[in-house]
């Protein structure tokens, strides 16, 4: 869950689960995890249970594949 706050300077968006946290610039990872949006479907990954993500670059973050519809 996020929520976009707009101003005439710009636009910020900020996690609101597990807690209340500015997104970074690569837009979609955390501290604790990252969201992938699946569909219409955003999901979060959190580092806890997907470890091999925490250390991985934004490049290759980006570079998840879905083989099969229920397989990223």
């Amino acid at each position: 869950m996020h929520v976009h706050v707009s101003h005439p300077d710009g636009e910020a968006k900020f996690w609101l689960k597990p807690e209340v946290e500015l997104a970074t610039q690569a837009g979609n990872v955390s501290r604790y995890g990252l969201w992938l949006l699946v569909g219409d479907e955003e999901l979060f990954l959190p580092f806890e249970q997907f470890p091999w993500f925490r250390d991985a670059s934004i490049e290759k973050i980006s570079l998840v594949e879905r083989p099969t519809a229920d397989h990223l």
